[in-house]
Formats: structure tokens, C-alpha cells, sequence
């Protein structure tokens, strides 16, 4: 059996986030100064070149966010005014909403989207970037730290920051409730799918906490394909379709705010509409280039259609059912092969020699991981596997008892027009820290 390289390490497009001073606001009881501390955005990484795959390289360009007090308060200095939970005095203001431990904060409690049919309130603050820095869309609804009076008497002596929590999820317009509860997702096809990311402070925080981490993490999972062929044949390849992929789920609020690792099937989430999902399609077709034994194998995926799909158990192919039967999971290739001095290709000379063939497939996906099944023709070997195993993500096809020229879709098996092995190996999204300035 080829070998499995599995690489787990901590997944995280992250944001530090910290306190700046905008103006002092002279308070009318003639007490000391209060610097008044807007929640304002700085540079944070490259305006996004794709809109599917967030990375160092190509960034989400909006999120939507909201604050929440960790803890009740009963009055608070917030843009040089006094606000209070009870009747407002002179040169007072009624707290809206009234602050309690996990309440929105201020404008986050605003609606910045409304969507589905009920309609759905989606709160928080859109920010969006400039290319070089970020800022919050609207300019009226700057948001201010709040401030609790240390008091001698009647008279202010000083202010602490009272402690805040932070919630964002990216892309802005994505219908999650920061506020909580279940999210209900559909994959949508490849030239919808978006990389959605979460981030969530676990405690409150200060302007003495400055930075403040604020790690986005990817909800789902990525899969691609490469391949790799022996330099005496010649390989096309017109499709690629994994089998039996989940593609609607229904998401407790509570997987959301956990940081990595997530397999919905883990925290018993059904996933259902089990479908052949296309993993490459080609209005042609692409040739596996030439290359040195040594080199890696060739992104057959094209750049921006990644697979973005639901983190979950895949179940391997019963090969006594049919292929079309719901939930199987395999891998299925449209391919033609030849060595180099044929004159015609090896087989179906009707369809202009490609024939599709069926592996069986059991995987294993988790959220913030990238899942690469590399296709190897010919006996060649992939230089990029460690030669390590893990048994939740076996290679597939290349069990003992496996066919290398595959199945057809009833499960009976092909001759090899050329051998086919596989070899599976996850890696993380590459993490990204970057700033952002409350």
C-alpha cells in the first residue's frame, strides 16, 4: 500500500488587534481627561486575488464583526459620554441595548444584512479593505472602547478600559449569526464555493491587552488533485468526480467557535445529500506534463477551483453495489493513455480513447486542512510522500487486493490501460498573522 503523509500543526489566518488613541474629550465634571479610544482597523494582508481560497497570498477583502461585554456594567464612559442603565440624568445616556455579560456592544448590534425567506437578521459591522489598510465600510458607525470613572467622591481620578469580546466571520455577507446558534450550509458548485473563516477572542479584552490575537480559522475543508506519469506514456485526463461527498449541513454554533481539527461527523453532525461531486472538469482535456523523477507531481486542480467542502467521513465504495448507489465514496477518472510509440490509444478508439475508472475511496476530512490525492501512472513514484500512514486517510486504490486499472461502475474490474496508484497526503493552510488595530 503507497504511504500516507498526514502533517497536522495549527491552522490560523490570524489578526492582532490593539488599541489607538484618537482624541482627548474634557468630561464636564471637571475630572481627569479620558482619551477617547476609537476601534479602528490597520493594515491587515493583500487585497484577495480569489475569492474561494483565503491564504497569505490572497486574502478575504471584508468581514463582518461584532463586540460583546463580558460582563454587566452599570454605567460607562463611551465617545466622551456617560451612558447608564437606569433613568439617564443630566448629560447621561441610556445604554441601547442594555449591557450584559455576552450582549452586543453598542452599534455591533446593528443589522447589516438581511436574509432567507423568514427573513434573517445578520448583526455586526462590515469592514473592508483598501488594499493597504482596513476600515469599517460605514463611517458613522465607528465604534468607541468603553471606559468604567474611577471615583474619589464626586470626582473622576482615572478610567479603566472595561473588557470586551470579539466575534468575525469572513466573508461579511456570510449568513452565520455571530450572535450564535445553528448554521445551515449547502456546498455550492465549484464557481460558488467560498472559504468561509471564523474568529472569536475567548476572553475579554483591554487596551492594555494590545495586540489582542484574533485568529480566523477555516470552517471546512480543501481537496485537490495532482498527477504524475512514467516518461514513456502519454496521459490525458478530462474529469476527475469524488463519490459520496456530503453537501448540506446543519452546524451547532458551538463546533464553529472550536479552533481546528473539526470533522462534523466527529460531533455527530448529519451531513446528507450525498452526491458525485466533480474534483476537476476540462472542456478538453489536460496532459500530464513530462517530468524528472525527482520533481513533484503537477496541480491538475486548476487555480480557483479548489474544492471547499464539508468537513466529514467519506465511506469507501462497497464494491458488491454500484458506484451510482448513494453514499459510496470513490474516485472516479476520465482518462486515455498510450506509451509514446503507439500510434492509437489503448482502448474505447469510439471515444476518442478516454475511459473512466472507479477507486474506491475512505477518507477522513478535517476543517483547516488541505486533502491532496495525487494520481500516479505507470509505476512512477511520488518523491513528495514521506512514506508515512495514517489510517483515516488510506491512498486509494492501492489496498493488496486493489485493481491498478480500476473498477468500472459496477465494481467489476478494468483491465489497466496504464497502472494506476494514488498516494493521499493533508497539509495545513499556511498561517498568516496579520494586524488590525482596535
Amino acid at each position: 500500500m503507497k504511504k500516507l503523509s498526514f502533517l497536522f500543526g495549527a491552522l490560523a489566518l490570524a489578526a492582532l488587534v490593539s488599541c489607538s488613541s484618537d482624541e482627548v474629550v474634557s468630561q464636564p465634571n471637571g475630572a481627569a481627561n479620558l482619551s477617547k479610544q476609537s476601534i479602528s482597523f490597520a493594515p491587515l494582508a493583500t487585497k484577495t486575488t480569489r475569492s474561494t481560497v483565503y491564504s497569505p497570498t490572497s486574502m478575504f477583502t471584508n468581514f463582518r464583526v461584532i463586540g460583546m461585554w463580558q460582563s454587566a456594567v452599570t454605567n460607562a464612559w463611551i465617545e466622551g459620554k456617560e451612558y447608564v442603565t437606569g433613568t439617564p440624568g443630566d448629560n447621561q445616556t441610556q445604554f441601547t441595548p442594555t449591557p450584559v455579560a455576552g450582549g452586543l456592544y453598542q452599534g455591533f448590534s446593528d443589522v447589516m444584512f438581511s436574509s432567507g425567506t423568514p427573513s434573517v437578521d445578520y448583526k455586526g459591522l462590515e469592514i473592508v479593505s483598501s488594499g493597504t489598510g482596513w476600515d469599517y465600510k460605514d463611517q458613522s458607525k465607528v465604534q468607541y472602547w468603553p471606559y468604567s470613572a474611577q471615583m474619589s467622591g464626586a470626582n473622576i481620578t482615572g478610567y479603566n478600559c472595561i473588557a470586551l469580546k470579539f466575534r468575525a466571520v469572513a466573508p461579511a455577507n456570510t449568513s452565520l449569526n455571530l450572535e450564535g446558534g445553528d448554521f445551515t450550509y449547502t456546498t455550492p458548485a465549484v464557481a460558488s464555493q467560498v472559504d468561509i473563516c471564523y474568529a472569536e477572542t475567548n476572553e475579554g479584552k483591554t487596551v492594555t491587552d494590545a495586540p489582542v490575537q484574533m485568529a480566523f480559522h477555516h470552517l471546512f475543508s480543501q481537496v485537490i488533485f495532482k498527477a504524475k506519469k512514467a516518461s514513456n506514456y502519454t496521459v490525458d485526463i478530462k474529469s476527475i468526480t469524488i463519490g459520496g461527498v456530503g453537501t448540506v449541513a446543519t452546524i451547532p454554533f458551538t463546533t464553529i467557535q472550536k479552533t481546528t481539527n473539526v470533522c462534523l461527523s466527529d460531533d455527530n453532525v448529519t451531513i446528507t445529500a450525498p452526491t458525485d461531486f466533480p474534483g476537476f472538469t476540462s472542456a478538453s482535456y489536460t496532459s500530464i506534463p513530462d517530468q524528472d523523477a525527482d520533481a513533484s507531481p503537477a496541480q491538475i486542480t486548476p487555480a480557483g477551483q479548489e474544492l471547499i467542502l464539508l468537513p466529514q467521513n467519506i465511506t469507501k465504495w462497497d464494491l458488491t453495489a454500484s458506484a451510482s448507489d448513494s453514499g459510496q465514496g470513490y474516485v472516479a477518472i476520465e482518462y486515455r493513455a498510450k506509451t509514446k510509440d503507439a500510434a492509437t490509444w489503448a482502448t474505447n478508439t469510439e471515444n476518442d480513447g478516454f475511459k473512466t475508472v472507479y477507486f474506491p475511496l475512505n477518507a477522513k476530512w478535517y476543517s483547516g486542512k488541505k486533502y491532496i490525492y495525487t494520481l500516479l501512472f505507470g509505476g512512477v513514484e511520488d518523491p513528495d510522500d514521506p512514506g508515512t500512514n495514517d489510517p483515516e486517510n488510506p491512498d486509494p486504490g492501492t489496498e493488496p487486493d486493489d485493481n491498478p486499472g480500476g473498477y468500472d461502475e459496477e465494481g467489476n474490474p478494468e483491465a489497466p490501460t496504464v497502472p494506476i496508484t494514488f498516494t493521499a497526503s493533508v497539509n495545513d493552510w499556511t498561517e498568516q498573522v496579520v494586524d488590525i488595530d482596535i
